[in-house]
């Protein structure tokens, strides 16, 4: 008798957990179509940082340092990685899009959900070393998430050459400045320590008027996959089977708990 009321419960809870797994199946297909446009980057080569290689080459080179290129281009990169994870980053991306200012109503409580509903669409994996990152974003129409992700890894590449750029401009201030004091106080022949030989301030003050100034060539990524427009929709079918086969099977316990209480009533009152 044991057995035949333990194999019942397990029928009860199976059929339960199947029939809202197959209504979740279902409902997927009710839900808005999502597309989604992505891209798979990496970081870029040196002849992708334009100039300021070389400027930053030569700032090493002035103060004494010879840092591997592998080290700069890192740098650059990890920057750009920072700018299209960064909330505000996005959430101002989407504040200034077209995308957003044609959805826009005028009430405040309902815009403000609207974009932080945007700022999700943004998705940045990171990978193991060596290997290529994914940015995507989903959004309700094919061309437009094309479109706007396309425009949102252009924005976080000048912001990321914005922040690289001062960086450099302020160092390379400090060093101008330091460098033409000594020039100026005649400090040439003088031994430093952490050096190999005399100090030549003005052939080094002379290098850095020579240099040009920078450029705007600065890519801080590299596409390994470049995005496209998305062919078919994320309908997250599978989201929606193992969330409502959940509570299919949460249900069906519930109910078979019931029965069993019941039961246990019927059988004392006898």
């Amino acid at each position: 008798m044991q057995s035949k009321n333990t194999a019942k419960k397990s029928f009860i809870i199976m059929l339960f957990t199947i029939i809202f797994a197959l209504a979740g199946y279902g409902t997927s297909f009710l839900q808005k179509l999502q597309w989604k446009a992505e891209a798979k980057i990496s970081q870029p080569t040196v002849n992708q940082l334009g100039n300021y290689y070389a400027l930053a080459s030569m700032y090493q080179f002035i103060q004494g340092k010879n840092e591997p290129e592998a080290l700069l281009v890192n740098n650059v990169y990890d920057e750009f990685k920072r700018q299209v994870s960064a909330y505000d980053n996005i959430r101002q991306f989407w504040l200034q899009s077209s995308y957003y200012k044609q959805r826009e109503t005028g009430n405040a409580q309902n815009d403000e959900e609207l974009l932080e509903q945007l700022v999700k669409t943004v998705k940045f994996s990171t990978a193991l070393k060596g290997q290529p990152e994914t940015l995507s974003i989903q959004l309700d129409n094919p061309k437009q998430a094309l479109e706007m992700l396309n425009a949102f890894i252009e924005q976080s590449n000048l912001a990321t050459r914005e922040v690289i750029y001062n960086e450099l401009i302020g160092q390379w201030k400090n060093l101008f400045n330091q460098v033409s004091s000594a020039a100026q106080l005649k400090l040439g022949a003088t031994l430093q320590a952490n050096t190999l030989g005399e100090q030549d301030w003005q052939g080094k003050l002379n290098m850095m008027k020579s240099v040009n100034p920078l450029d705007n060539n600065l890519t801080a990524y590299r596409y390994l996959k470049s995005p496209i427009q998305p062919l078919r929709p994320e309908r997250q079918a599978l989201y929606w089977v193992l969330f409502a086969g959940l509570l299919g099977l949460m249900i069906g316990i519930f109910f078979t708990n019931i029965l069993t209480t019941k039961s246990k009533k019927e059988s004392i009152e006898e």
